[in-house]
């Protein structure tokens, strides 16, 4: 997997933490974003 490490706008180069960019590693309840997740009762408090 590639990873955007910068961003050109209008000829400027800018790095990714320049531009204040979403991170790279998200988790939702303590489950990766990296691929599908499923959430079940547990997770959402029901």
């Amino acid at each position: 997997m590639a990873v955007l490490t910068n961003i050109m706008v209008d000829g400027t180069n800018y790095s990714i933490s320049d531009a204040s960019a979403v991170p790279q590693t998200r988790t939702v309840n303590n489950k990766s974003l990296t691929t599908d997740i499923v959430l079940d009762y547990s997770d959402i408090g029901i």
